[in-house]
């Protein structure tokens, strides 16, 4: 089966590599870039897919840490050599401090759709997808709240021995 696209869900598009993942975010309006580790559970059973991730990210010279958990089922529907899939957001929670600030996002904040067409050939998956998401960040308790908004696509492909994906994405923050 080719795996699909966007498996690490984000407004930022984080960049990872066998053991340290790394992300930029721009909730105060300056870039902040956070390293850590992004640890990835998946199980598959009847063309339904369930993934869970687990960020553990700070930047220590910005006083800035995260800890953010997502999960995610996907719903796969395949025919002749076309794949479908509709991926959705079963539980969200993310806690972001900055300095004394404490930012927070849950389920109830955070809305997500993606959806992905794969094209198989015998031994490469080719695909395109699109995606939308908007979350509302509640800061030190509800005395302000910061809403980020985001639309993409993306193409690539995926085979036994190489795979590649770009996204383009577009952030919008209301204050």
């Amino acid at each position: 089966m080719t795996s699909f696209a966007i498996n690490i869900p984000g407004y930022e598009g984080g960049i990872q590599n066998e053991s340290i993942y790394k992300e930029v975010i721009f909730v105060t309006g300056e870039p902040i870039v956070l390293e850590g580790t992004l640890e990835i559970k998946t199980k598959e059973k009847n063309d339904i897919i369930t993934e869970q991730y687990t960020y553990k990210l700070e930047n220590i010279a910005k006083g800035a840490k995260l800890s953010r958990t997502i999960k995610l089922s996907e719903k796969l529907n395949t025919k002749g050599n076309q794949t479908t899939s509709k991926k959705t957001l079963d539980g969200y929670k993310e806690t972001l401090t900055i300095g004394k600030k404490k930012y927070e996002v849950k389920d109830e904040n955070y809305q997500w759709n993606q959806g992905t067409v794969v094209h198989n050939t015998p031994l490469v998956g080719y695909y395109a997808g699109d995606w939308s998401a908007r979350k509302t960040y509640i800061v030190d308790k509800g005395k302000e709240s910061i809403t980020v908004q985001t639309v993409g696509n993306l193409v690539g492909y995926d085979s036994p021995w190489s795979a590649t994906e770009t996204q383009t994405l577009r952030l919008y923050h209301k204050l």
